[in-house]
């Protein structure tokens, strides 16, 4: 009897025993799976759980791998960024330090001669001329104006000056007055007893009549603010050739002469009684 309970214990102490070592495999294993599984940012964030040196050394150089590369982009990208950035700046910085100047306009006087051919004086008031205006005179053939000064005066021409009168800016380009400027012409050839006319030929060759100011016996006055060729052009009414001899005589507009002494002085009878 005695040595059937002992069987029967033995048996069931080895049960028991079995039992006990399955379940602390159990509870080992539940404990090791979780961290045997736990990645690298997992492990990192628990500050319980502590990676082996390789995984520290191994972390350590990708981080540093990882800071290289983003701080390479960063530099190109803000090198590439100057760069694009400084033309413009300097762009802007250049048109600041030049502004554009201001011209002056201020009152001026212009004389130019031609010796023993013309001289010709301008007078021009503020807000006419650039500042560095210069006024060139250029004598004209009469040849080359004569037909058209004909085509445009009254009576006989008789003799012509004529001068092409030009206006360059400080940089060398023609220019036009802004306003009208008063011109006097004066020429040696000009005479009490000679009418003289005014005649202004535009670049296509076309003659007007200039309307002249008073002026004294050896000038011509006249007003204007478009210049070219100027052509002082001297007329007589009558001609007339007595035994050879020619005879001239200019009427002044607005005046009239008796007959007599019209013939008088183109010398028809020698005694007007």
């Amino acid at each position: 009897m005695n040595s059937g309970k002992k069987k029967v214990i033995g048996k069931h102490g080895r049960t028991v025993s079995v039992l006990m070592m399955l379940s602390a495999f159990i509870t080992i294993y539940s404990l090791i799976m979780p961290a045997a599984s736990m990645n690298k940012e997992t492990a990192e964030e628990d500050p319980g759980i502590v990676l082996n040196e390789n995984e520290e050394d191994n972390t350590s150089d990708n981080n540093k791998q990882e800071l290289l590369i983003e701080e390479n982009k960063e530099g190109l990208s803000s090198e590439g960024e100057e760069q694009v950035s400084a033309e413009p700046e300097t762009a802007v910085t250049e048109e600041e330090t030049e502004p554009s100047p201001v011209l002056s306009y201020s009152a001026v006087t212009f004389e130019e001669t031609i010796e023993n051919f013309v001289t010709v004086k301008a007078a021009a008031e503020e807000g006419t001329f650039p500042e560095g205006t210069t006024m060139i005179l250029t004598p004209v053939e009469q040849e080359e104006v004569i037909d058209t000064v004909k085509e445009t005066v009254e009576g006989t021409v008789k003799h012509i000056v004529a001068v092409d009168i030009t206006f360059k800016d400080v940089n060398g380009n023609e220019i036009e007055p802004l306003k009208q400027i008063n011109v006097t012409m004066n020429a040696p050839s000009i005479k009490e007893e000679t009418a003289t006319e005014v005649v202004h030929i535009d670049n296509e060759g076309n003659g007007t009549l200039v309307e002249q100011e008073e002026s004294a016996e050896d000038e011509v006055v006249f007003n204007t603010d478009s210049f070219s060729v100027y052509v002082i052009a001297y007329t007589v009414d009558f001609e007339y050739s007595v035994n050879g001899k020619m005879y001239q005589f200019s009427l002044p507009g607005g005046e009239k002469i008796t007959l007599s002494d019209l013939v008088e002085v183109l010398g028809i009878i020698g005694d007007t009684n």
